[in-house]
């Protein structure tokens, strides 16, 4: 159905200015005579809108609501965990409109936020220095191994009883393993 401008609006429930702007900046488009297909308006608007802006303009134009009064639901996960929007989930949409790559550029920003506050929190921690650490201890647990042999051959090979070979390396290998428990990192 093609109508005027103030008709078109009205359907597609805005102002004529806002329909005039879109118009100008391209986002709809008119017949050569002058009108406006509202099918096609309704989805020129919707696919190339900005919804942050257009939820801002029309808190403007409305009285404010009571508290008690019941809000938007909030939006869905979807099953690969990520936000989509209550409309996006119901119509299917394919992910092509500006207002899904707005959508997912503000997921982003919240998955950032998300771990910065997780790192405030010391909750997660860089992983370099956790790897010098780990790298650092195993070189010094191997230095630490590799000299027992060295240190007890000649014990050992004076000894005849098992038993008593057997406790040497493990008194051995527990004063590596207290030695291991107390590494400090070397400063660097």
């Amino acid at each position: 159905m093609t109508l005027g401008r103030n008709a078109a609006a009205r359907e597609l429930g805005i102002s004529p200015q806002a329909l005039g702007k879109a118009f100008k900046t391209g986002r709809v488009k008119q017949t050569p005579e002058g009108l406006y297909d509202v099918d096609l308006c309704r989805v020129a608007l919707k696919l190339n809108s900005n919804p942050g802006k257009q939820a801002s303009a029309r808190a403007q134009q409305r009285p404010k609501k009571e508290a008690n009064q019941p809000t938007a639901p909030p939006p869905l996960l979807s099953q690969a965990g990520k936000c989509v929007p209550r409309e996006a989930e119901e119509e299917g949409e394919g992910g092509t409109s500006y207002s899904e790559a707005v959508r997912q550029r503000e997921w982003i920003r919240f998955e950032k936020e998300k771990l910065n506050l997780e790192k405030q929190r010391l909750s997660l921690v860089e992983l370099t220095p956790v790897n010098a650490y780990v790298a650092g201890m195993i070189m010094q647990a191997r230095e630490e191994l590799t000299r027992i042999p060295m240190e007890l051959r000649d014990k050992l090979a004076q000894e005849t009883d098992a038993i008593k070979c057997q406790d040497m390396l493990l008194d051995r290998i527990d004063q590596t393993l207290k030695k291991m428990s107390e590494f400090k990192p070397s400063p660097a």
